[in-house]
């Protein structure tokens, strides 16, 4: 597995592992507030059945971004009984606790999207906070097109986001951007053959490319831009 995404696998279990996944967590109150939902990449089954080494790291990496509804989710899911602290036209604050955390979620319903932003109160992640802007997503309800951002405890930057979209085409795109700047970008065909490009520093440093059928093909490059390995799998028999 590449080691950038083997380290955001364990950052984003880490994470949500503390209140998302709280076993004491009522029942959503899913008539209110729309539960979190992304579209997911999807692949073929050749590349999801096959053992060639680059398939399996295009595999697991699709995964892992495929994950954050089930990760984050928690999150934006409202309790049964929670208060509603304001409503104004479409835009509603909700606040409950969960963990010795107070969370407050701020949560905008339009004709066509909808937005969220997450604020908790007292001690997580190994910091004390104060209405601390955590998490932050809008999304098109029909999933074609939306963000997902997380804010760092230190100094409340933009630290990890994912952004996806779809082209007038149907390809489904969704873009990586970890806190260090590197990025990873997966686009995903209607035939579920696709690409995988991955930038270190702004520069491209690996490509992948996918058939319908499952087989690829993969270059690596220098910082020149010049390929130093390259290679090809077919699709399972």
């Amino acid at each position: 597995m590449n080691k950038q995404i083997k380290v955001l696998l364990t950052f984003l279990l880490l994470l949500a592992f503390g209140i998302a996944c709280d076993d004491s967590t009522t029942e959503p109150e899913q008539a209110d507030a729309e539960l979190f939902s992304m579209k997911e990449i999807e692949m073929p089954e050749g590349l999801t059945n096959s053992s060639e080494p680059e398939a399996i790291s295009v595999r697991t990496q699709i995964l892992v971004l495929n994950s954050i509804p089930t990760l984050y989710g928690g999150w934006f899911t409202v309790a049964s009984g929670t208060e509603q602290l304001a409503k104004v036209n479409d835009d509603r604050t909700y606040t409950w606790n969960r963990n010795g955390v107070a969370i407050t979620m701020k949560y905008s319903d339009s004709r066509d999207e909808i937005f969220r932003e997450i604020f908790i109160s007292g001690n997580y992640g190994g910091h004390t906070h104060a209405n601390f802007k955590f998490l932050e997503s809008r999304q098109k309800k029909d999933r074609s097109q939306g963000y997902f951002k997380i804010f760092d405890f230190s100094d409340g930057s933009e630290t990890t986001s994912w952004v996806w979209t779809t082209n007038a085409d149907n390809v489904y795109s969704m873009v990586f951007v970890s806190d260090d700047g590197d990025q990873l970008e997966v686009n995903s065909s209607p035939d579920k053959s696709g690409t995988m490009s991955q930038y270190e520093n702004g520069v491209l440093i690996s490509k992948t490319v996918w058939t319908a059928g499952g087989g690829g093909e993969w270059w690596k490059y220098d910082n020149q831009g010049n390929v130093t390995e390259s290679g090809s799998w077919n699709p399972p028999a």
